[in-house]
């Protein structure tokens, strides 16, 4: 998959609504630093590239943003500005029928209501 400036904002803003989810009521808030996207990137494995060429990608990525002024960095963490959070509403609304599927498809509950078949697959 090729890197974009909307999959960095897309992780990002998933990144924080999970894990400042687990946080909620709570006076806490969790930031997130470069180096730290960087290594979500990586680790997601989305590219099939090695570190070195990920890093670099996500860091221009991440500048091309900040220019745009759609994310900034202060105190060692990556902020949305008001732009970049309407930006990133936006990509989430046109990406949650996609995220509703993939939580449907890996729900239990959906093959013990639904008919489903088991079949061999023989191959000559």
């Amino acid at each position: 998959m090729r890197l974009s400036q909307e999959l960095i904002l897309f992780a990002l803003g998933k990144f924080y609504e999970e894990v400042n989810s687990r946080f909620s009521g709570k006076p806490l808030k969790v930031v997130i630093s470069k180096m730290g996207m960087i290594d979500i990137i990586y680790n997601s494995n989305i590219t099939g590239k090695d570190k070195e060429h990920v890093s670099f990608l996500v860091y221009k990525l991440l500048q091309k943003l900040e220019d745009k002024k759609m994310i900034s960095y202060r105190s060692r963490g990556l902020r949305f500005t008001k732009k970049g959070k309407r930006e990133y509403e936006k990509i989430k609304r046109r990406m949650q029928p996609y995220l509703n599927m993939l939580d449907a498809l890996q729900d239990p509950r959906l093959y013990k209501k639904q008919k489903t078949q088991t079949v061999f697959n023989v191959k000559h």
